[in-house]
């Protein structure tokens, strides 16, 4: 492999600022979502003791965040629900006590999203049911074993009622199934073993590989051409959830071409945290 996965997370680590968040794209402020996935890359990768000093500092970062009313999201409104789950879920994988104030005050905040339909609203201020804020939410519920069943099990069936006869899941009723949007919701079903078996995750797995080009890339709804953020995120889904074959290879040449024609510092720090995500997965396994 060209690209080596440790000098990318070299080079994104060089990208700290002093506040201890990491900016969405070069020479802007911090950003929480890329923040909180440094965060969850380091410590899931095992990366957590090299950069122990960096990693605390990130923490800070998201801690004071944190809005009074218990979420996160300031500036990002529409995405309140993703963002408060996807913080929660790094200071869990952290080793922060669930009991703790922090935890208790955000997770009190995301269960009033959740609908009577067991869908999870995006904000505080548009209530209508999300994918993308439902699957953040079952991805944080899967790491509380034993609880909240009544709340897993409501999201999930609401997440199988609005899959589309594809496999695959979109933005809306009248748009086509998208490939990125399905992989991030096939990633919040991935922890529950009995939807993954069911036709719910095994359809949703069929659309992502029916839906790949020749190529080896996925296209997203809101980028034209090949995406570098949907091959990532459909690559790392599918290998997580045990799919082998040639189509990985394709998809992996995919990224590393393009990672090797761009200077690393005109790829978004997200995207590249995608890639990441994607090239661990091939370090793992053998596909």
């Amino acid at each position: 492999m060209q690209v080596q996965w440790s000098q990318i997370l070299e080079y994104f680590m060089r990208q700290q600022l002093p506040d201890g968040g990491f900016p969405n794209q070069l020479g802007q402020p911090s950003d929480i979502l890329t923040t909180c996935s440094v965060v969850k890359l380091l410590i899931e990768e095992g990366e957590g003791q090299k950069y122990r000093d960096q990693l605390k500092k990130a923490l800070l970062n998201l801690y004071q965040a944190q809005m009074p009313n218990g979420k996160w999201g300031e500036g990002y409104k529409v995405w309140e629900t993703c963002i408060t789950a996807k913080v929660l879920r790094a200071f869990q994988i952290s080793g922060l006590e669930v009991t703790s104030d922090v935890f208790q005050k955000g997770f009190m905040w995301l269960q009033s999203k959740q609908k009577t339909n067991g869908a999870f609203a995006m904000n505080d201020y548009v209530f209508q049911p999300h994918l993308y804020a439902t699957a953040s939410a079952l991805r944080l519920l899967s790491l509380l074993e034993n609880s909240y069943q009544d709340s897993k099990t409501s999201a999930l069936e609401w997440i199988a009622s609005v899959q589309k006869p594809d496999g695959g899941f979109s933005v809306s009723e009248e748009h086509p199934s998208d490939a990125c949007l399905t992989a991030y919701v096939l990633a919040g079903i991935l922890p529950y073993d009995n939807y993954m078996k069911s036709n719910l995750g095994q359809n949703a797995i069929e659309f992502l590989l029916n839906a790949q080009s020749s190529d080896g890339t996925w296209s997203s709804w809101f980028e034209s051409g090949p995406s570098m953020e949907a091959t990532s995120s459909c690559l790392h889904v599918l290998a997580t959830a045990g799919s082998r074959g040639p189509m990985f290879q394709r998809g992996y040449g995919f990224l590393e071409q393009k990672l090797n024609l761009a200077t690393w510092d005109s790829v978004p720090l997200w995207q590249l945290i995608s890639v990441m995500y994607a090239l661990t997965v091939q370090n793992r396994r053998n596909v």
